[in-house]
């Protein structure tokens, strides 16, 4: 793609409301020095900008569907010093203002932002010889957050509560629309591949999984029942699993879980009546129980489930 013409050609005169002191053309050659607070070359369309600091031609790359609120947005926290990317606020209170110029470097239709924002990224350099600090855009992969930032976002997830489902699916459907291109998916994959969980971190993740409430295990199991994986997922499934070694202690885990599938349970309903069962899974299933939090109940690690109690039957009650 060369800097001029995009891949894809629009007609941004019936799309985008340009200021008529611009040239209606994609690439819009409009800079400004960004102590013009107002600046009336700047579209209030959607785009690709750069900021760049002629101290040191180090620049940041960034996409809006408004450049001309990004700008303002950019300008007041800088002035301010509270800007979110410590790396360009550094440089701001080195250099000051004069130093930094605002360029819209593309015009762009709000569906393909993400898509140009990345190949400016790249083709710039923002993040090895620049300010920007995300190397995937629209990803916060490969940013490092501080323990202090840490706290403040768990204590504003509390303060905000449960998200509605009326919010949930509107984020579904958001997500379900983006197509990331095949380089942007191989980097993400890249970075993922590259993380090193800490064992304190793998620790935290198990537990995590471990811990579920009968309740929850309940929903999730709900929310499987009657799902099929296509043909291609399960042949994906199986590839992937192939040549995979489980270990000692993976493989004594999954005898476990077969043997306290078919020992033998006592189980005692609501009503006190007690129902001899050996391999409880059926028995579960026909009485609207999770076999799994009998299980956890018979191992004394839940009280109960829907009112239900389980212990395993002594050598004597198994035989007889």
């Amino acid at each position: 793609m060369s800097d001029s013409v995009s891949q894809t050609s629009f007609d941004f005169d019936s799309l985008i409301d340009l200021p008529s002191e611009l040239p209606r053309l994609h690439f819009a050659q409009s800079s400004c020095d960004m102590r013009s607070h107002c600046c009336k070359k700047i579209p209030s369309s959607a785009g690709i900008y750069r900021i760049t600091c002629t101290a040191n031609e180090k620049v940041y790359i960034g996409s809006s569907v408004n450049l001309r609120k990004r700008h303002n947005y950019h300008f007041e926290d800088l002035k301010n010093n509270k800007h979110a990317n410590k790396h360009l606020q550094r440089a701001w209170c080195k250099y000051g203002p004069g130093s930094f110029v605002f360029e819209v470097i593309e015009l762009v239709l709000p569906p393909f932002l993400v898509t140009q924002e990345q190949y400016w990224i790249d083709t710039l350099q923002a993040v090895e010889n620049g300010f920007n600090i995300m190397p995937i855009a629209g990803s916060t992969v490969g940013r490092k957050v501080s323990d202090e930032t840490r706290t403040k976002l768990v204590d504003a997830r509390q303060r905000r509560g449960p998200i509605s489902f009326e919010t949930r699916a509107k984020m579904s459907a958001s997500h379900k629309a983006e197509n990331l291109s095949l380089e942007t998916r191989a980097k993400l994959s890249a970075s993922h591949k590259a993380e090193n969980l800490t064992p304190e971190t793998r620790m935290k993740i198990s537990n995590a999984s471990r811990n579920r409430s009968s309740e929850t295990r309940a929903k999730i199991s709900k929310s499987n029942t009657g799902k099929t994986h296509s043909l291609e997922t399960r042949a994906k499934l199986s590839e992937n699993n192939k040549g995979k070694k489980r270990s000692t202690e993976t493989r004594a885990k999954m005898r476990e879980a077969q043997v306290n599938q078919m020992a033998t349970m006592i189980i005692t309903d609501p009503n006190g009546i007690e129902y001899k069962v050996t391999g409880i899974k059926a028995f579960c299933k026909s009485h609207g129980l999770c076999n799994t939090a009998m299980t956890t109940v018979a191992q004394g690690k839940q009280k109960n489930h829907k009112g239900w109690i389980s212990r395993y039957a002594d050598k004597d009650e198994s035989t007889s």
